[in-house]
């Protein structure tokens, strides 16, 4: 006999795997495993098509051009990614954020090595986000040339 609780916990994990097409669970079955492979390479053919094209570079072009454009902010100010340029999970893509410290001088992560995304990220923004369920104001510091001010 199932119980409540481990029937909430079923239901919980359903929704995590309905939230996260395509990635795979110690628990699937077979099919949903070939599922899932099928959609991962359909995605990867779909991006090599799509890096080949002109719309590719031409967007390419204009997310460089946006992350050059330096900003500078005050404390207080609520911030929000500029688009295509989120490169972390908080704040999420909808939400802002507000700036803690804009600081001079970067910082960078000596933990992230050459083939990260990371790899000498000028680290100069601190902005803090509300987090969890109870909603906890975090601290995290970014490259301040991915956002712009909150609309």
């Amino acid at each position: 006999m199932v119980n409540d609780e481990a029937r909430e916990s079923d239901k919980g994990f359903q929704s995590a795997r309905e939230e996260a097409p395509g990635r795979v669970h110690a628990d699937m079955t077979h099919d949903e495993f070939e599922a899932a492979v099928r959609d991962r390479v359909d995605q990867e053919r779909r991006e090599r098509s799509f890096a080949t094209s002109p719309v590719y570079r031409s967007e390419l072009t204009n997310l460089l051009e946006s992350l050059l454009e330096d900003a500078t902010f005050e404390t207080g100010q609520l911030v929000e990614w500029k688009p295509g340029l989120q490169n972390k999970t908080f704040p999420h893509a909808d939400s802002t954020g507000i700036v803690v410290e804009q600081i001079s001088e970067p910082v960078f992560d000596t933990e992230a090595g050459p083939s990260s995304q990371y790899f000498r990220e000028p680290l100069n923004l601190a902005v803090a986000v509300l987090v969890g369920d109870e909603r906890q104001f975090a601290i995290y510091w970014y490259d301040s040339r991915r956002f712009r001010l909150a609309h």
